[in-house]
């Protein structure tokens, strides 16, 4: 179980959208399970960003996609978003849930994942145990 956060802030000015609405599916498009914390507290989706554009939810491990809109669009698709729980990673380097090594990832694969992520500050918070080299 892992806790995943970000905000949204608009294209056009970059001021945060509140009320934004995130949806959260898992790989098979089926809507995933979300709890407001470690696991125990059910919430439903969709999510709404507060007057900041702040979102949190918790979640299983796993590969998810996300869906952002505002407007009454459809504003940002995150394909593929790996949440983990790097405390369940052995060995003294990190795993994707597939098994591959983050260090033995090429530079194209790292550089989708850091799309993925979302943005740089969730990249980090994602593989900040992980070595790199």
């Amino acid at each position: 179980m892992r806790k995943y956060f970000d905000s949204v802030a608009s294209a056009l000015d970059g001021k945060p959208v509140m009320g934004a609405l995130i949806f959260v599916y898992k790989t098979d498009g089926s809507l995933a399970s979300l709890f407001s914390d470690d696991g125990t507290t059910a919430i439903s989706q969709p999510l709404r960003t507060d007057s900041l554009g702040y979102f949190e939810f918790y979640v299983a491990d796993g590969l998810y996609d996300l869906t952002i809109s505002y407007g009454g669009k459809i504003r940002t698709r995150l394909s593929g978003v790996q949440i983990y729980d790097e405390s369940h990673l052995q060995g003294g380097g990190a795993a994707l849930p597939d098994g591959t090594r983050i260090a033995e990832l090429p530079v194209a694969a790292m550089n989708k994942a850091l799309g993925a992520a979302g943005n740089l500050a969730q990249f980090i918070k994602n593989y900040s145990n992980n070595s790199m080299e």
